[in-house]
């Protein structure tokens, strides 16, 4: 994720969708995370990757997605330890600024969780990169997989990148895309090299309406994968 989008205080929409994300995460952890009464497990490590993480808050010190994953994982720990099954949880943040990395990895370390179950990955590579360097992990039996892609911009999830992401075991996506710029750029020829839009999608009367229709479309991309698509 860029530099810039952090070097000013998130907007109203930002912080609303970034809320949104933190009760996504709570309600995860403990699919995962809670022992079951007969003492099995539901995976042996739960994953959460964070691949354009960002320095991890705004210039006003709100809190970004890597921030809001720390933040649940120990409030689940203080809360509802005397639940949690013996299942190590591993978070992994990757962004192609070494400096945002840097900036991350230092605000993560001041209030980690002290849990030693809680482990830590920084990674200041291109999207693609990193994706390649933990497909197989994510792939594996046993492992359970967040994968967040809050990318600025359109280009890196594609319908591909989704359908590769949703072929690996217990493996839930949230993804975010500018739809309005799709709207207004779908005839370039940068688009069309990986969006097979149609060249008239600037006629779609607003963004709610586009939104919608992007939704359809990836639905229909990835339609026969057996998965669930909603939009938000």
């Amino acid at each position: 994720m860029g530099k810039a989008f952090h070097d000013h205080p998130f907007d109203p929409a930002t912080k609303i969708k970034l809320e949104i994300f933190r009760h996504y995460v709570r309600k995860w952890l403990p699919v995962f995370l809670t022992e079951h009464r007969d003492g099995s497990k539901a995976c042996a490590r739960a994953n959460i990757y964070d691949f354009f993480s960002g320095p991890g808050s705004d210039t006003q010190g709100n809190p970004g997605s890597p921030l809001i994953v720390q933040e649940e994982v120990k409030a689940y720990c203080q809360t509802r330890g005397h639940l949690k099954a013996d299942v190590p949880v591993r978070m992994v943040f990757n962004d192609i600024e070494p400096e945002n990395t840097a900036r991350l990895q230092s605000t993560l370390q001041a209030s980690k969780c002290p849990k030693e179950c809680c482990s830590y990955e920084y990674h200041a590579l291109p999207f693609v990169e990193a994706l390649e360097r933990y497909l197989p992990n994510m792939r594996c039996p046993g492992e359970a997989n967040l994968v967040i892609l809050d990318q600025c911009g359109i280009t890196e999830v594609t319908p591909e990148t989704v359908s590769t992401l949703v072929g690996c075991r217990k493996t839930d996506v949230i993804f975010f895309l500018s739809t309005s710029f799709l709207r207004r750029f779908a005839a370039e020829p940068e688009i069309r090299s990986k969006f097979d839009l149609p060249s008239d999608l600037a006629e779609i009367e607003n963004n709610d309406n586009i939104h919608r229709y992007i939704c359809e479309y990836y639905r229909d991309k990835l339609s026969g994968s057996g998965i669930e698509l909603a939009p938000f």
